[in-house]
């Protein structure tokens, strides 16, 4: 009897030890990607959505809220709420206007960026904001790739630009494609403005 409990004690640790072993999780791969054919996957996005945090800071102002954005090829709407959800400002931007609604008084005007600054005061680059967005960087700029062929900071060298840095983070994979999930962009040159976008959920439509 001895015996046979010494058997089962072992034959039962053995089992244990299995179970352990295949529940353990295994390491992933590390991520290698063709930094070119990734930024020709992203240019071929051209309906998304994110649900995120924005926070705007410059020595003149800050803002914080959470961010809705919802592109549909070049058009856009962009909704800022408390965390509570109530409307803070909202707007739609066309190929041929941009309107805005703030504390229910409208706006419009011809260009985004424009009706931003003229109703807030705060300079953001919302016509190169949906490439960006995406870890895609625009032409003629200088840019770097991470290890994993993933970009990692941008600098634009375009007169619409500005003189903006950007940086990305946190990359995942949605529908098989890597987009990252945090956005820091900095100009000094816009009253040391600092810009920093944190994505919850990304949706491609």
């Amino acid at each position: 009897m001895k015996l046979l409990r010494i058997r089962i004690f072992y034959l039962f640790s053995f089992v244990f030890v299995l179970v352990l072993t295949g529940c353990a999780t295994k390491p992933q791969a590390p991520i290698s990607l063709n930094a070119s054919a990734h930024q020709a996957q992203l240019a071929n996005i051209h309906q998304w959505s994110i649900k995120g945090r924005m926070a705007f800071k410059s020595t003149e102002d800050k803002f914080s809220a959470n961010l809705n954005w919802v592109q549909n090829t070049q058009e856009y709407d962009v909704k800022f709420t408390t965390f509570i959800g109530t409307h803070l400002m909202s707007m739609r931007s066309t190929d041929e206007f941009a309107e805005m609604q703030i504390d229910d008084q409208y706006y419009v005007d011809a260009n985004a960026e424009t009706l931003i600054q003229r109703t807030t005061g705060w300079h953001i680059p919302l016509s190169h904001l949906p490439q960006w967005i995406k870890g895609q960087f625009t032409e003629n700029a200088t840019y770097r790739f991470d290890e994993r062929g993933l970009l990692q900071s941008l600098s634009p060298h375009c007169t619409s630009c500005g003189e903006w840095q950007i940086t990305f983070g946190q990359y995942q994979k949605i529908n098989h494609v890597w987009l990252p999930h945090q956005l820091v962009l900095t100009n000094p040159l816009e009253h040391n403005t600092q810009i920093k976008i944190r994505i919850h959920t990304w949706q491609l439509l």
